[in-house]
């Protein structure tokens, strides 16, 4: 039933204009595939036959029936097939595998995490002031009309972008105000020299010198607020954001990489 929801979410999965191929090899086809493939494992294991057993030709249907049960809740342990069946339970247990049961539940797992730098990014690139996706469907749009037109479009997306910059400016304005007041305020209070660098209308940047140790993490937290401020009111926040779900998309392959080297029980970290 989960892995049934899980795909009707994966199917109402659209295209946006503002995404580029790789975030649709990410978020749209893996998913996809990865989706496929728990829904067949799944389908084989709690609709079909998900084990076969040699059993003694005695047994009854639901003797058998049972046994194989029984099999499958229990963790198996690998054989080749002209090898002998240990007698030891020890050797049996040391040879045991136990992921196959979780096997649909990892993979739709992994189709989230593909889908979660996507899920980041259309719920943060509109906090900068601008709307992206908006934007570049005015822009796809305007391909379609005439040169007069066409530059009547450009010119509302410029003006738009400028405005949502203009607004934020005017409230960086004043969260930098109260920074001031508040390093204004420590300085008094301790033993600490704060030095101004540079100074625009845009941005106040700054850096600490003698923090007493007591307010050392408090200071490191201001610096990063006021990085985080500037970033923002100079327009680059939707740039930064588009870097890093970009390194977002490249963390979660390689940590789906030793996700299922530990889920497999291998332990090179190479293969």
């Amino acid at each position: 039933m989960l892995l049934y929801y899980f795909a009707s979410a994966v199917k109402s999965i659209q295209f946006h204009v503002d995404d580029d191929i790789i975030d649709k090899l990410n978020y749209y086809y893996t998913t996809s595939i990865i989706t496929v493939f728990a829904i067949l494992v799944s389908a084989k294991q709690y609709v079909g036959f998900p084990i076969q057993c040699w059993v003694p030709a005695t047994f009854t249907e639901p003797m058998e029936q049972y046994t194989e049960n029984y099999c499958w809740v229990q963790n198996t342990y690998f054989l080749p097939l002209h090898d002998y069946i240990p007698h030891n339970y020890a050797e049996r247990e040391n040879r045991q595998i136990g992921y196959y049961q979780w096997v649909p539940f990892v993979l739709a797992l992994e189709a989230l995490l593909f889908y979660v730098p996507t899920i980041v990014w259309r719920l943060l690139n509109w906090q900068s002031g601008i709307h992206v996706q908006s934007l570049v469907q005015m822009a796809c749009d305007s391909r379609l009309l005439d040169l007069d037109s066409r530059n009547k479009a450009l010119q509302t997306i410029a003006t738009n972008v400028e405005e949502a910059l203009h607004v934020k400016h005017q409230v960086v304005r004043l969260l930098h105000q109260l920074i001031k007041l508040l390093f204004q305020f420590a300085k008094n209070c301790q033993n600490f020299h704060l030095y101004i660098v540079r100074r625009n209308e845009n941005c106040l940047y700054f850096c600490i010198l003698n923090l007493t140790s007591s307010f050392q993490m408090g200071g490191n937290r201001l610096k990063l607020l006021n990085l985080i401020i500037c970033t923002r009111s100079s327009g680059a926040a939707v740039t930064f954001l588009y870097i890093s779900v970009k390194i977002l998309y490249t963390v979660n392959i390689v940590g789906q990489i030793f996700l299922l080297n530990t889920f497999l029980g291998n332990r090179s970290k190479w293969y």
